[in-house]
């Protein structure tokens, strides 16, 4: 699995991961002789459905769900050893499943979108002095405060 990143703009960097055959298809497989050993399709006994027809119905499904999961957890890992302070979610711009097809692996680019989080600093000793201000409360604030709420809130 290949991760680089590329800045775009100046908060928002472009993240492809390339997902090769070797990353994907020993899920793949595994998951299809799972699905092979408990599928219950009509005309067949269960777990009796062949490896084949299997592969003809769910094949597609199958694999996407693999290499997605596979992006997802490099995509993860890249943002975590890179330690990058991101807002929000990486946005998937480029990466479709077209031509998606179990029998021909090859490999599959997938790009994100992902916001930086700006980093700044404030000075506060620039700022100068601020003012000190000193509150009292009364008991008839209390009170009237009380009645207030009462009032709002009915017999709760």
């Amino acid at each position: 699995m290949n991760v680089t990143s590329q800045a775009f703009e100046p908060l928002v960097d472009h993240i492809t991961v390339r997902v090769a055959p070797d990353d994907y298809l020993e899920d793949y497989r595994q998951t299809i002789k799972t699905y092979t050993k408990t599928a219950q399709l009509p005309g067949f006994r269960p777990g009796m459905v062949p490896r084949s027809l299997i592969e003809k119905r769910f094949g597609v499904g199958i694999l996407a769900e693999q290499i997605n999961k596979r992006v997802g957890e490099a995509l993860s890992d890249f943002l975590k050893e890179q330690n990058i302070s991101f807002i929000g979610r990486p946005y998937l711009i480029n990466g479709a499943f077209d031509g998606l097809e179990p029998s021909a692996a090859k490999e599959y680019d997938f790009v994100f979108e992902l916001g930086r989080e700006p980093g700044f600093t404030v000075n506060l000793e620039a700022l100068g002095s601020v003012p000190d201000y000193q509150v009292t409360i009364e008991d008839a604030d209390i009170e009237k405060a009380i009645t207030r709420l009462q009032y709002q809130h009915g017999k709760q």
